[in-house]
């Protein structure tokens, strides 16, 4: 019985101290190492889909977001391509990293502002990039009108002092001179 108690307990502190699933560093031939493990757990519970793994032709972290249609193509190029190893673990590419990258909360705020999925798959960020374009436009249209109706106003205004239908007067008050 002590045997079996002390089993359990090893198991569940390596459980504990086990690298999240979300590091793939089994290629790494620039002996990077491995992120935090509080940093890769934090990416895992942000989304269960993005991997973390090293770089094949230059020392960088690559951030990878598992992918179904990654799984049906076939990879046609070698062991030793980023390309071919992404095919390969049904990955697509997200961003690479320094390998002198800071392990804080920065990289979690540009992928909260430049994930397409988090707003709902690649349609809806479509959508929404689309409406905000839509927005700009009408914003600027209604600048120019503001614009251009200003020029207008002051054209005519222009025009009717030309023409002598309105006059400035210098001194608009008799009685100060």
């Amino acid at each position: 019985m002590p045997a079996r108690r002390a089993a359990r307990i090893r198991s569940s502190r390596a459980a504990r101290v086990s690298v999240p699933k979300n590091w793939i560093g089994k290629q790494n031939p620039w002996n990077l190492q491995q992120p935090p493990t509080w940093w890769l757990r934090r990416l895992l519970a942000r989304d269960p889909e993005l991997v973390i793994l090293p770089g094949l032709k230059e020392p960088c972290y690559r951030v990878a977001r598992r992918s179904d249609a990654m799984k049906r193509i076939t990879p046609i190029l070698g062991n030793d391509s980023e390309t071919g190893r992404m095919c390969r673990l049904g990955v697509v590419p997200v961003v690479s990293l320094r390998p002198t990258v800071a392990w804080n909360d920065d990289f979690f705020v540009w992928l909260d502002a430049h994930d397409t999925w988090a707003v709902g798959g690649t349609e809806k960020a479509v959508d929404k990039i689309e409406s905000m374009e839509r927005e700009a436009a009408e914003q600027h249209e209604r600048a120019t009108d503001d614009e251009a109706d200003q020029r207008s106003t002051s054209a005519y205004f222009g025009k009717l002092v030309r023409d002598g239908a309105v006059a400035f007067l210098q001194n608009a008050n008799p009685s100060a001179g």
